[in-house]
């Protein structure tokens, strides 16, 4: 169960390209942040918050019992780049119990720019984990693209670990894309992700903890001249050591 209501908004980012005296427009569509909590198999609790204004910094939670999903959120421009940084806090109790954060964002740029995605989830205790990350070329929907996708389950492992960009999880465990790249203009690409602990069935009544954190970072793309410039230095000095 994964709800988003996103709200629709129109916030521009102007972020400068490299060395140009060109800005780069970074046009976000939607966003939506949650957080949901159910403990002891209670009613859900869900915090959410999808009208996000930038610079944006803010602690969402929702708190159910002893079971709990935090975040803590800075979105933030620079002189020539933008980035999202989120870290989460999950703990749950010994019963039937979830506490998952989630949430997306809808953007368009005006010039190619470059991104980076980092993200981790650390289990400590016992339980199911899952941790999804992925960004998506929507222009072609219903057929979308993933330039990204990490996904990655766990339930019979303690203590379980995930970083993207890597192998892991009992249950699932898959990579596709590349957690660097640069995107291009005029295309709507969706950030999604899903970080989630729950009670493990095969232990019943074991409490555990999670800690996680994302990083979406974009920057100028190296212009074609610089691309350039560096082969041909590259070229040089191979005949050099000839």
């Amino acid at each position: 169960m994964r709800p988003m209501n996103v709200g629709t908004l129109a916030l521009v980012w102007l972020v400068l390209a490299g060395a140009s005296t060109a800005r780069a427009e970074i046009v976000v569509d939607s966003w939506g942040l949650a957080h949901q909590v159910q403990d002891a198999l209670g009613p859900d609790t869900v915090v959410q918050n999808t009208t996000v204004t930038l610079p944006y910094s803010d602690v969402l939670s929702a708190a159910d019992g002893s079971t709990s999903a935090q975040g803590t959120y800075e979105l933030a421009t620079g002189a020539d780049w933008a980035s999202f940084d989120f870290i989460f806090d999950h703990e749950r109790s010994g019963s039937e119990s979830v506490a998952r954060s989630f949430g997306g964002i809808s953007f368009t740029l005006s010039e190619p720019l470059h991104y980076v995605i980092q993200g981790s989830f650390a289990l400590a205790g016992s339980g199911y984990i899952d941790l999804s990350v992925s960004l998506t070329d929507t222009s072609t929907y219903p057929d979308s693209v993933h330039v990204y996708r990490g996904r990655h389950e766990s339930n019979a492992t303690a203590d379980e670990s995930f970083t993207l960009g890597q192998a892991g999880g009992d249950l699932v465990s898959e990579e596709a894309g590349s957690v660097t790249g640069t995107l291009q203009p005029g295309v709507e690409y969706d950030l999604h992700y899903y970080y989630s602990i729950s009670n493990n069935p095969y232990i019943p009544g074991s409490a555990a903890t999670a800690d996680g954190m994302l990083s979406f970072t974009l920057d100028a793309a190296p212009e074609p001249s610089s691309l350039t410039l560096l082969a041909l230095g590259a070229i040089a000095v191979l005949r050099r050591r000839r």
